[in-house]
């Protein structure tokens, strides 16, 4: 039987939080490794982690790129990453939602995989 105790979710966005994409997975691999100090009998997921493709201008800084390829790179590495440290990761989120914000290049309406209009970004185009 599964209760709340069992396990911790936490959201974990190194761009978000200004660090590149070279950097990131030792971001998230830091704070996974801070809550296992703290909670060492406790499952550990990625509830939410992603990386936009678009920012304005002063969003973030210079290191944290915003485009297609740095998204399905972080994907890539994110993946590897879960996979051999046996997290549970979900991605934020499956479709770019424009009614988060007032310009089409914000981040916030940008962190899908997906256009609105339900059409691929890199990460999710095939054989590319």
């Amino acid at each position: 039987m599964v209760t709340l105790q069992d396990f911790l979710a936490i959201h974990i966005y190194g761009q978000s939080d200004n660090v590149s994409l070279e950097q990131t997975i030792s971001f998230i691999d830091d704070k996974i490794n801070e809550l296992k100090t703290l909670f060492p009998q406790r499952q550990i997921l990625i509830t939410e982690t992603g990386w936009t493709t678009s920012k304005n201008a002063g969003q973030f800084n210079a290191l944290t790129i915003a485009d297609e390829v740095s998204q399905k790179q972080f994907y890539t590495i994110c993946q590897q990453w879960s996979n051999s440290n046996k997290i549970p990761v979900f991605y934020f989120e499956a479709f770019n939602e424009r009614w988060k914000g007032s310009t089409a290049t914000e981040a916030e309406t940008n962190w899908g995989f997906y256009y609105a209009n339900r059409t691929p970004k890199l990460v999710f185009q095939l054989g590319k």
